[in-house]
């Protein structure tokens, strides 16, 4: 089991993504199971009063275990489709001790060593992606100390705990074709995946912006 983590704007969705259309892995995404949940429990609740009356009503894993949930549904799916997912990868945990609730919780699924891969690039280029993927109304036009406040919201949440306790981190202030390269290498060398389609060989390259770290 993959734990993908990193700030906004860092690669991890990119790269869990490649994993899942090039590699055959399942992949889910945290903080878009929690969205689907909370848009069907409470749509005209704020989203942080929201959390913190789940969490003082249930438990601080109320929403870990949403994502148990959502893993070991999608798990199933595949299985009965006559799939069998190469990797399970979560992507977007801000909190290590959700992922080990939820690597304990998902070991009757993958029984395999978990691992932790956090993506680290530099905050004025995690910015300037930011602005230009756009995902929600405000971001291209946001302001620098705005962002600056989303990074410390993360911080507060426990991310460089995370950081901390990382199997590899990996820098992406490269080119996306430099990452792509990069993330091809991870994916068959470090996590000894095949090739789950047939879209003719990739070139590899290692950025010079980049490295791995293994700890």
């Amino acid at each position: 089991m993959l734990f993908v983590v990193g700030y906004h704007a860092s690669g991890k969705s990119y790269f869990a993504q490649m994993l899942e259309r090039q590699y055959g892995a399942l992949h889910i995404e945290t903080s878009a199971v929690v969205r689907a949940f909370k848009l069907l429990d409470a749509p005209d609740v704020s989203m942080n009063a929201w959390a913190r009356a789940k969490e003082a009503e249930f438990s601080a894993n109320f929403f870990d275990e949403i994502i148990v949930s959502a893993v070991r549904d999608k798990y199933l799916a595949e299985i009965e489709r006559g799939m069998v997912p190469t990797e399970v990868v979560i992507s977007g945990n801000r909190s290590l001790n959700g992922i080990q609730y939820i690597a304990e919780h998902l070991q009757s699924i993958d029984e395999r060593p978990t691992k932790i891969f956090a993506f680290e690039v530099s905050e004025d280029t995690r910015y300037e992606r930011f602005q230009k993927r756009d995902r929600r109304e405000g971001d291209a036009t946001m302001p620098f100390e705005e962002f600056q406040n989303l990074i410390k919201e993360e911080q507060n949440t426990g991310i460089d705990e995370i950081f901390l306790h990382a199997d590899m981190i990996i820098s992406n202030n490269g080119t996306e074709a430099e990452f792509l390269g990069l993330s091809t290498l991870i994916a068959e060398h470090e996590l000894k995946l095949k090739r789950y389609t047939n879209e003719g060989e990739y070139i590899h390259i290692y950025n010079e912006g980049n490295r791995e770290q293994r700890r």
